[in-house]
């Protein structure tokens, strides 16, 4: 008989869903709170803290947050982002995951910075990850090309808060023709959103991962937003990474990017 992993681990996860729905479904209790500014080590306020238990574990709870540590300038700061395992009852730090992240061209901490993705991303009958998606990339603004909604995937075994999957971008778009900066000009830009899907087949006893993108193109004339017409209105990019023993090895050259997105290669 077929085992529900191996059904589930066939199926796509990655759905998502609304700022707003989000955030209230990853709000912190004042207890979890309280255990939080205990473990961030540094004198800036905890920025943005979101909470959710593990589906498969409730009995652990992942956390995330930001601390301010440097710049006085909105778009020039530098957070130190936490990623937290609690223990659900008692509210007790398990392990911490710490990483700094500096705002500039290519990055801006919002209010809703922080998902936290408790799909199910199960690499093998008994280790399931969870992800935090880190909505940090900059508006895509006069540049032509701009990437976002970063996906970290994490394991928690042995006490330990193993990363996997480092800032995997899952937004993507590109400005092919035109500005964004003049309203007056036409303009044709490309979008493309990401999902992953379980593969059957593993490596070092995790499963392969594939990434599924769909670019969609869009394009301003006459000062109206309409879809791009013809053979050309959307397609779709796959790119199949592997755990190495340590973590999934990925190629950032074969993600969705400014070869991809060139019309040329349609």
């Amino acid at each position: 008989m077929r085992s529900l992993y191996s059904t589930l681990k066939l199926m796509a996860v990655g759905t998502l869903f609304s700022a707003s729905a989000v955030m209230a479904a990853q709000t912190c209790s004042p207890e979890q709170l309280e255990s939080l500014e205990e473990s961030k080590h540094l004198f800036g306020p905890l920025s943005w803290p979101v909470c959710k238990a593990l589906p498969n574990r409730p009995e652990l709870t992942l956390a995330s947050y930001f601390v301010w540590t440097d710049g006085a300038k909105q778009g020039e700061r530098t957070y130190q982002w936490n990623t937290v395992i609690l223990d659900s009852k008692r509210h007790k730090v398990q392990a911490v995951h710490r990483e700094f992240i500096h705002e500039g061209k290519q990055a801006k901490i919002r209010p809703d910075s922080i998902w936290l993705d408790t799909a199910n991303y199960a690499l093998n009958d008994q280790v399931r990850a969870f992800g935090v998606r880190l909505h940090t990339g900059a508006d895509l603004g006069c540049e032509r090309e701009s990437r976002g909604q970063f996906l970290n995937l994490f394991v928690y075994q042995n006490h330990i808060l193993t990363r996997l999957v480092e800032n995997l971008p899952t937004e993507y778009s590109r400005v092919h023709e035109g500005s964004m900066c003049d309203n007056s000009v036409e303009w044709e830009k490309e979008i493309a959103k990401s999902h992953l899907q379980i593969l059957p087949t593993t490596h070092y006893g995790f499963a392969d991962i594939k990434l599924k993108s769909k670019g969609v193109f869009e394009s301003k004339s006459d000062h109206r937003k309409e879809s791009r017409k013809g053979v050309e209105k959307s397609r779709s990019h796959t790119y199949i990474f592997k755990y190495n023993g340590e973590k999934y090895s990925i190629d950032r050259s074969e993600l969705p990017s400014y070869r991809w997105s060139d019309p040329e290669n349609l």
